[in-house]
């Protein structure tokens, strides 16, 4: 019986502490404009060299499976290193970034949000992922919430929704 307790009050701590990080990014950047990650994914790989983040940012539709790496300098203020890699080749690349101005300014916004992952897809739908673990959620703000299945979605705030 104590052990049934225990593993409902650790679960109930999860929730409680997730719900925190949803309600504190949804209050800080609930009505943000994330049109500038529109058709792209950002996401840190989960670790980070001297202390400056490293992000990868992707296309949402890529045939060409092109990787963008950012390394940002040590006060996280500028652009270090940019490279384009080829997702399935890492060593094959042709060089050329011609998005370099969206992606830095993509690169320190995301930088700001102090969140795991963002993806804005075609439709300017939201999706968040606040840790890099897998028992964290994706919070979502779809611009369309009329049709949203409620089997899979959860309404956390305002236009805010949580997967189940």
């Amino acid at each position: 019986m104590k052990v049934l307790l225990w593993i409902y009050i650790v679960i109930f701590s999860i929730a409680q502490n997730c719900n925190k990080m949803n309600d504190s990014f949804i209050t800080k950047y609930g009505k943000s404009n994330f049109n500038d990650f529109q058709e792209y994914k950002i996401f840190t790989p989960g670790f980070t060299c001297n202390n400056a983040p490293v992000f990868f940012v992707e296309k949402i539709n890529n045939p060409l499976q092109i990787r963008y790496v950012i390394e940002l300098n040590s006060d996280r203020s500028a652009i270090k290193v940019m490279r384009k890699e080829y997702i399935r080749d890492t060593i094959a690349t042709d060089g050329i970034i011609e998005t370099v101005e969206q992606l830095k300014l993509m690169a320190l916004k995301f930088n700001k949000l102090n969140i795991y992952s963002i993806k804005v897809d075609e439709n300017r739908n939201v999706f968040v992922k606040q840790k890099a673990t897998e028992q964290d959620k994706h919070i979502v703000r779809f611009s369309n919430p009329k049709n949203i299945d409620a089997n899979k979605w959860l309404l956390i705030k305002d236009n805010w929704y949580q997967e189940l």
